[in-house]
């Protein structure tokens, strides 16, 4: 958010609603699916952009040693369960805000809010503004990480 000119700041969800009513902050970068909606956004912020540059991710890890503490049977049962609860994560924050179905942004818009989707070209703006925060994140989380990533994105498009 740097990057683009913001001044951002962390706090919890509940200074974070009176922070908005005391306008004392003016914004806020949540899913909209699973904040935007339950706590009724509409009610702080008036505008909403959606820029689709998130993927959704979920990382479900154990530690090595307690995997290895599993029969191989079971290994394989967790497994399965962890690319199940993912799937299923998935589902659950897309659900309204991709077409056929964009009905988590029709009730936005309902709610009176101005609900702007960004075309492809502005999207690359705000890629090009970033493209040194990718770059750092890139070398501390490693270059394989990175390409599996660019990966999952380009086949889910």
């Amino acid at each position: 958010m740097k990057a683009l000119g913001a001044n951002p700041v962390n706090m919890n969800w509940g200074d974070a609603q009176v922070a908005f009513q005391q306008g004392v902050v003016d914004g806020q970068e949540n899913p909209v699916v699973a904040i935007e909606i339950p706590v009724k956004i509409w009610q702080f912020h008036k505008y909403a952009t959606i820029w689709r540059y998130v993927i959704d991710p979920l990382m479900l890890t154990v530690n090595n040693k307690v995997m290895a503490s599993f029969s191989a049977e079971d290994q394989k049962i967790i497994s399965q369960a962890a690319i199940e609860a993912a799937a299923g994560q998935k589902k659950v924050v897309r659900k309204g805000l991709i077409a056929p179905d964009l009905s988590a942004l029709a009730l936005l818009k309902e709610k009176g809010m101005d609900v702007v989707e960004l075309d492809e070209a502005t999207r690359m703006q705000f890629k090009a503004k970033t493209t040194s925060v990718y770059e750092k994140w890139t070398d501390v989380v490693g270059a394989e990480l990175v390409k599996k990533a660019e990966t999952a994105v380009a086949a889910s498009r």
